[in-house]
């Protein structure tokens, strides 16, 4: 028994050996690595079978692997440079195979994400990678000369150092375990697994909750990594675009490098139109569409009235600039451009947009001090609304274990707020394709009644068990 820490992931776990040996062979009774309890207590990864060896080094081996395993955490931002968070695997309904030499192995078999909460940050530096020097294993043959290599240091080696009588001649680089490793892996989703994928410094960002069915990843040819397959975005996914949140839908492509994936996505945000010269009130539809790859992403924009399939709002100059205006200010470009003493003169409105920019601002603040702070994983996301006035709103979405908690109130007058904790009540049934959500939550009413000026402030509190159904 044993207790380390990986330095791929900057994450601590305790190992555990026992092994019994059958002639010149090795049988693994249990090879295990655990969580400790603070990361994740259930966490628990072991394998068994059989290590042949031959002049008593490590021939060929042949393992199966089984478990469940925290792989990511907070301590894994300081080495990883694409992507970091917290992360739970399990095995799938087989177990994983391992099997070969030292020098030439192969790993095949399912991984299950059961839940996740990752991040790509907007800087990533390719060229920075750590070198790690965890498990070193050593073969001494019959000239007694000694070869050491490391199990995960190979493929970021530098020469050996000189041998033993100084000779200055450099030995060949360090080979690793991993360096000789293939893998043929089928990966899917069985809970909740969240990726953040910032666009830009403008707070610009996809959340997306990921449903992953058989996305295929290998190494297979010599050419790294591949992620083949499709992976969709579940009804929780959302896209930050001009501090508007836009119910997000589609899908990510792999077909070649997995941090830039073909990108199908469409983001939708309702809101409601005063037309300045009619008063008449009518309903708005932003569609964005996403498309091309992480690397060179296109948009393309929409605005329909009504529906998201309803009639097009004629623009007055292009399209684009119609969206900006109305997610920024609320209005459409013709309502900023009147001239003097006109009532849709950008002056006349020059409050409104001043209060719709400030909060706008504020909420992509508080969100990226969120990140910077560590706290994204229990806050999702801060909105305000109505700053400088007396309906100066707060919203807060929060995301604890598996609940979902909103908070909605006035930010003056908090005993005013409306909350609700929505909880997969189906994960607790162990029934997962029924989808069912139990809700509690408190609404707070204002009402004002006829014989008074005066209005009285009261509160419900609800329970409702819902069935949500995916189109």
């Amino acid at each position: 028994d044993g207790r380390g820490r990986f330095l791929f992931n900057n994450l601590e776990y305790e190992l555990g050996l026992r092994i019994e040996a059958i002639k010149q062979d090795i049988r693994i009774i249990d090879l295990s690595i655990a969580n400790i309890p603070s990361d994740w207590s259930d966490g628990r990864m072991s394998a068994s079978g059989t290590i042949s060896t031959e002049s008593f080094a490590i021939n060929e081996f042949d393992l199966a692997v089984n478990g469940r395993l925290k792989v990511l955490g907070f301590g894994s931002r300081s080495v990883l440079r694409t992507m970091y968070g917290d992360l739970f695997i399990s095995t799938g309904s087989q177990e994983l195979t391992y099997v070969g030499r030292l020098d030439r192995s192969r790993l095949n078999g399912e991984l299950v994400i059961e839940r996740g909460n990752l991040m790509i940050p907007m800087e990533q530096s390719a060229g920075e990678v750590g070198r790690f020097e965890d498990i070193t294993y050593v073969v001494v043959d019959d000239t007694t000369k000694q070869r050491a290599t490391s199990l995960s240091a190979g493929r970021f080696a530098r020469l050996a150092a000189t041998t033993e009588d100084d000779d200055e001649t450099p030995r060949m680089p360090e080979r690793s375990v991993l360096d000789g490793l293939t893998f043929d892996l089928l990966l899917s989703t069985s809970g909740r697994l969240n990726l953040v994928i910032p666009f830009s410094v403008l707070q610009e960002e996809l959340n997306a909750q990921l449903e992953i069915s058989n996305l295929k990843i290998d190494n297979w040819g010599g050419s790294g990594v591949k992620f083949v397959g499709e992976v969709t975005l579940g009804p929780d996914s959302y896209f930050i675009f001009l501090g508007k949140r836009m119910t997000a839908s589609g899908s990510l492509r792999f077909m070649r490098d997995p941090l830039n994936p073909d990108l199908d996505l469409r983001a939708v945000y309702s809101d409601y139109y005063i037309d300045p010269a009619t008063q008449v009130r009518r309903p708005v539809f932003v569609i964005v569409s996403i498309t091309g790859t992480m690397d060179e992403m296109e948009l393309s924009y929409d605005l329909r009235y009504d529906d998201v399939d309803g009639e097009p709002v004629a623009a007055a100059a292009d399209v684009k600039s119609d969206v900006v205006s109305f997610l920024v200010f609320g209005v459409f470009t013709k309502d900023v451009s009147g001239g003097t003493g006109d009532r849709s003169s950008l002056a006349d409105k020059s409050p409104e947009f001043l209060n719709q920019i400030t909060s706008s601002l504020a909420s992509s603040a508080a969100t990226e001090f969120l990140t910077r702070a560590g706290l994204r994983e229990y806050i999702k996301r801060v909105d305000f609304a109505g700053l400088g006035t007396e309906e100066s709103r707060v919203k807060l979405t929060s995301e604890i274990g598996r609940a979902i908690i909103t908070y909605d109130g006035r930010i003056n007058d908090l005993e005013s707020s409306n909350v609700s904790v929505d909880f997969p009540l189906s994960r607790v049934l162990g029934i997962p394709w029924t989808n069912l959500m139990i809700q509690v939550s408190r609404k707070a009413l204002n009402e004002t009644y006829q014989s008074t000026t005066q209005t009285q402030q009261y509160s419900i509190w609800e329970l409702k068990i819902l069935q949500r159904f995916t189109f």
